[in-house]
Parts: structure tokens; sequence; C-alpha cells
């Protein structure tokens, strides 16, 4: 407790740790742990300028931390978003840290269920991805930006995702990273499959498709496939969903297979073609393997397949 209030009566641009105190206006440190010094002490120029910024700003994120563990998230991040508007030079483990917390409120997951404070969670997003201390750092520039889309679409605000996405994509043709252009070509045409503006996503799942089986990556291109089916299944009428069926099976039995939540997609849309077939029964079935395949996984999607098969169980 002592060395709490002494503390707060440092003069600004002062800081005290067990072993000394920090000048940080000036660079010098005041080492106090040797009994045998004078009362005046001696100060000594600080080493290395850059590590003393790096432990107060750690000093600043145990604090915030303990926000969060007192479950006081709102403060937190609102300390979060302070700390970044306030810091010139935000480290880059610092950024790592805000994301890991933030990524609790915004899952990357499709339509993500936001946690209470997510929407103050939504603005730090705004303010890390606007940084441009953040943008130097690709890495953490394209994982903010990750967040924030995610953040958009579960707000419904699918035009900004789109715009959001945009810009991830523009940097991965930049950066010539394969992966990462066919993971956002992919996701632009979810954003788009939302909005329910079809052919632009349609054109988009097949290059991600083609992108995807370039590089052999098989998952991700099951995903884009269900995606794309998902796509022509809403445009078609429902006297002709039979016509989908066989490419629908093969997709749905590659992904529940694999164990691979996307499944949900393939089944739902099982369900609905039993359900306008008649056969209750079987629709029910589809959506109970569509709930259990989502694995808790925190998305207003999962809280949609719930409540279609509620309605399912209602009719008779």
């Amino acid at each position: 407790p002592g060395r709490r209030d002494h503390r707060r009566r440092m003069p600004r641009g002062f800081e005290t740790h067990w072993n000394g105190i920090v000048d940080y206006r000036r660079n010098r440190e005041l080492c106090i742990n040797d009994p045998f010094q004078d009362e005046k002490g001696t100060w000594k120029k600080a080493t290395d300028p850059e590590d003393w910024h790096a432990l107060r700003i750690a000093r600043m994120l145990g604090s915030i931390s303990r926000d969060f563990d007192a479950r006081r998230p709102r403060v937190g991040l609102a300390r979060i978003q302070a700390l970044i508007s306030d810091v010139e030079d935000f480290p880059s483990f610092a950024i790592r840290y805000c994301l890991l917390k933030i990524s609790q409120f915004v899952p990357t997951v499709p339509v993500p269920a936001l946690r209470r404070g997510g929407a103050t969670a939504g603005h730090v997003l705004h303010v890390l991805f606007d940084n441009e201390t953040c943008r130097q750092r690709n890495a953490s520039w394209v994982r903010t930006g990750e967040l924030l889309y995610r953040f958009h679409e579960a707000t419904g605000r699918y035009d900004r995702a789109i715009k959001v996405v945009q810009k991830l994509l523009e940097n991965a043709r930049e950066q010539g990273n394969e992966h990462d252009i066919a993971v956002f070509t992919n996701n632009l045409g979810y954003e788009y499959l939302q909005m329910g503006q079809w052919p632009a996503a349609e054109a988009l799942f097949n290059e991600a498709i083609e992108r995807f089986e370039r590089l052999g990556d098989e998952d991700d291109a099951l995903n884009a496939r269900a995606n794309l089916i998902e796509c022509r299944f809403e445009q078609v009428p429902q006297e002709q969903w039979a016509s989908l069926l066989p490419e629908l099976g093969a997709i749905n039995r590659a992904l529940t297979t694999r164990g691979d939540w996307r499944a949900r997609k393939t089944l739902r849309l099982l369900a609905r073609i039993a359900q306008f077939r008649g056969r209750l029964r079987s629709a029910r079935g589809w959506m109970r393997r569509a709930i259990a395949i989502a694995q808790g996984k925190p998305t207003k999607l999962r809280d949609r397949d719930a409540a279609y098969l509620s309605r399912l169980r209602q009719t008779d």
C-alpha cells in the first residue's frame, strides 16, 4: 500500500519500481537498491531507452490485464483504446496482447456472436486498423483487419466488412501472398453472399476454388465449394433444388468426414430440401447434426440453426 501511495505522488514523467526511479523525459534512472549509497543517490543514463519504453508499456498492460481479471472488460477495452491513442510508438508485443484480448469479444469465425463488450472492442479495432504503427507490421495489421470485418459481420454491416476485406485482399496481392489472396477472395465472396449479391459472390468463389486447388489446399477448397453451392442454392427455384443434391451430398460427405465445423452450411441446405419434400424427421436430423458439428463455436449462424430446429420440432 505504501508503494502505491508513493507512486501517485510522483511527478509526471517519472515512475518507480523496486530497484529505482525512472525519469522518462531525460532518459535516466536513479538506482535505490544499494543500502550503502548516500541519500541523494546518483542518476545514471538509461542504457537502452527502447527497453524502458517497452517496460512502461508492459506495466500499463499489466494494469489493464487486472481489469479483465476483475471482470471489467469494458473498462479494460476502453483503457486499451486510450493507450493506443496516447502512445506514439506502440510495441508489437503490445499489439499482440491487445488483439488477444479483443478476440475474446469478436471471434474470428463467420458471423460471430459478440460477447458483452463487443461494441467497445469494435471501436478499439477501428483505432488499431487505422494506426500507422500497426500498418507497418503487416501480420498484426492483417489480424486486426480479420477481427474488424468479423465485427462488421456480427453487426450486419456487410458493406463495411466488404471494404475491410478488399483492403486485406489488396495488401495480400501487394505482398504476393498466394494463400492470403485465396482466403480473402473467398471471404469477400462470403460478404457478398450475406448481402444476397449472388453473381458477384459466385464469381469470387470460383476464383477462390481455383486458387486453393492450385495451392493444394483441399480443406479451404472444400469450404469455398460449400459457399458456392449455397450461393447456387439461393438462386434457383425450390423445384430445382434436387438438381444440386449430387454435388451438395459430395461436398457434405467430404466436410463431415474431416469433422470440419463448416459442414453446418451443407447440412442446413440438406435440411431445407428435406423440409421442402415434407420429410420433417429427416430435416430435424440434418439440423441436429449441423448444430453438433458446429462444436459450440460462438456464431450467430449456430443461433439461427437452433431456431430453425425449434421451428421444425413445432411442425406436425
